[in-house]
């Protein structure tokens, strides 16, 4: 499971309090009682502030699909006239 926003905010500031991947990790614990990401989780996130100036996750750019017409028909014939498969066993 990943970790929220609010999860990685206070990772970010109890390294930068302490600069200790370990009291980070304890304090972690102490605060959400789960389990700490372990060091090179950390330092990922501490990377990522620094590299991009932010904890959120990226926006995912996908291609959105979209049904048109001729797709729909499509469909619509393949459910209507379904094919008949035959057993040779």
């Amino acid at each position: 499971m990943g970790l929220t926003v609010e999860e990685r905010v206070f990772i970010l500031e109890i390294y930068l309090k302490t600069m200790s991947y370990a009291l980070c990790g304890q304090s972690f614990f102490e605060k959400f009682r789960r389990q700490a990401p372990v060091k090179i989780a950390i330092a990922k996130i501490i990377l990522k502030i620094r590299e991009t100036g932010s904890l959120s996750d990226k926006n995912r750019n996908r291609q959105k699909s979209l049904l048109t017409s001729g797709i729909l028909q499509d469909i619509q014939t393949a459910i209507s006239f379904p094919t008949l498969t035959v057993n040779r066993g």
